[in-house]
């Protein structure tokens, strides 16, 4: 708190650059907390840097801004305009490299609006940019968008191939956070093949990482992942231990959102340890730093857990208020699973009660949503074979275009072995070659270029050489 002050007074007689980077610390400094006052900084921070004319500040508030509407507020219509404006003056000053970066930001994007087939795409072309200017170290953070484009498109070993390549750029290069990040993600995978150890393993190797470059928040979120893989391991109090580690770093760095994810693994150790008084006790508590994130999704799914310890302790009166509020929550923004659980466990509290009207109601209306549950499955599972399939062809294409530039390229090049000025000798005829040695004619030819030789002799030469020739033609 301290410090924003520090930052708010001075900004008061700062002026022009120094204005901009004073506004620009005071966005980070609200982001995790104020989503909307640093979206004020940063856009006085654009207007600012619009009237000095100042087109590298202008770029990097567009991108800043495209940023918070993206992944703090999920307004992605503003975001992509935000982004497109940025991406539009910076491909009028030619900067290729700022270009590539801008169609990472495009792939991020659309793979947030759940569109991979589109984020795929702007990889593909930061990808291509990386590639011409030999950037090998901007490579990773391109694999590793399409390393996370192929799992959801369902290519797991596509998936996993690519963020092993961005492993090893950032690996090269020691970039350390971004090895963290491939190493969750590389467990994230084997978490979800069922090869819980390795997942585990890769989890440990990237907390080793974020500890080292002391970024607590992600120190926070792989302990919480690692918490949630004891758990599956049946290692119950092991689960308990570190979800508490992970729930103690939250609770310093005070980010409402990093606390929802681990006061609830704390809340799923004490569920799985059979100790519901304490699971529903950091389960409320959970839904309140749910309640200060304002998101609809995260209060939805809090209200689902409360209401279903409350059943399982009997009280009932409060499961219902709970569940009532998670279904309300839900239907705003569509949350079908969350409404799905609680028509579910409403069922259940009647059914405790003895109010079995109320129960067949609910149980049917559970059993009506889950099949909508599935038909959107089926839906989904049709459109991501759809996608896979034109990603596949777009691979095979780009894959042939690449063949046959190797064999543009090599025929190209024996073609010029042939060409210009050749060194001959006038007398012998021999020619000289890269080494400046005088060879045979036949010689330099088959040494540069395909063509082979078969001797022998030209009707003068026949007269020349065997007079007694011409007189058998006679």
């Amino acid at each position: 708190m301290k410090k924003l002050e520090q930052l708010e007074t001075a900004l008061i007689d700062a002026v022009g650059e120094d204005k901009i980077k004073i506004l620009g610390q005071l966005c980070m400094a609200n982001i995790d907390e104020n989503a909307g006052k640093s979206l004020e900084y940063s856009i006085e921070a654009l207007s600012i840097a619009e009237e000095m004319n100042n087109s590298k500040q202008m770029i990097h508030n567009l991108i800043i801004i495209g940023q918070i509407y993206m992944r703090k507020l999920n307004d992605y219509d503003k975001s992509e305009i935000y982004f497109r404006k940025s991406l539009k003056m910076t491909e009028e000053l030619g900067d290729k490299e700022a270009i590539a970066g801008m169609y990472e930001h495009f792939s991020s994007l659309f793979m947030m609006k759940g569109e991979f087939k589109e984020s795929m795409e702007f990889a593909r072309k930061s990808e291509k940019i990386n590639i011409e200017l030999g950037n090998e170290k901007g490579l990773g953070g391109t694999y590793m968008f399409m390393g996370i484009n192929y799992s959801h498109l369902g290519h797991i070993d596509k998936a996993l191939e690519y963020h092993l390549k961005a492993l090893g750029v950032f690996e090269k290069y020691q970039i350390k956070d971004r090895i963290g990040e491939c190493h969750n993600s590389i467990a994230n995978f084997y978490k979800s093949s069922g090869e819980i150890k390795k997942a585990l393993e890769f989890y440990n190797k990237g907390l080793e990482y974020f500890k080292e470059v002391g970024h607590l928040q992600s120190v926070s979120a792989l302990l919480a992942n690692i918490s949630g893989v004891h758990g599956l391991l049946g290692n119950f109090e092991k689960q308990l231990e570190i979800a508490r580690q992970s729930l103690s770093i939250a609770e310093k760095l005070s980010m409402n959102d990093l606390l929802v994810v681990a006061v609830n693994n704390v809340s799923n150790a004490y569920q799985n340890l059979n100790q519901p008084d304490e699971a529903l006790k950091h389960a409320k508590q959970g839904l309140e730093y749910a309640r200060n994130t304002k998101s609809k999704q995260s209060i939805a799914g809090a209200c689902v857990t409360v209401g279903r310890l409350y059943y399982e302790l009997g009280e009932y009166k409060q499961s219902l208020e709970a569940l009532d509020e998670s279904i309300d929550k839900a239907k705003v923004i569509g949350k079908k699973k969350y409404i799905n659980l609680a028509y579910n466990t409403k069922a259940d509290v009647y059914g405790a009660l003895k109010d079995f009207e109320n129960a067949y109601k609910f149980q049917k209306l559970h059993c009506e949503i889950r099949e909508e549950l599935l038909n959107d499955e089926k839906t989904r599972a049709v459109a991501e074979m759809q996608t896979r399939f034109e990603t596949e062809k777009k691979d095979q294409e780009t894959e042939i275009y690449r063949l046959k530039n190797i064999e543009l390229e090599d025929a190209l090049s024996k073609i010029k072995q042939l060409s210009g000025m050749l060194p001959i000798c006038s007398g012998c005829k021999n020619i000289r070659n890269d080494q400046g040695y005088y060879i045979q004619i036949e010689q330099y030819i088959m040494e540069h270029s395909e063509a082979t030789f078969t001797h022998g002799l030209c009707p003068d030469c026949m007269v020349r050489l065997y007079p007694e020739y011409k007189k058998v033609q006679a």
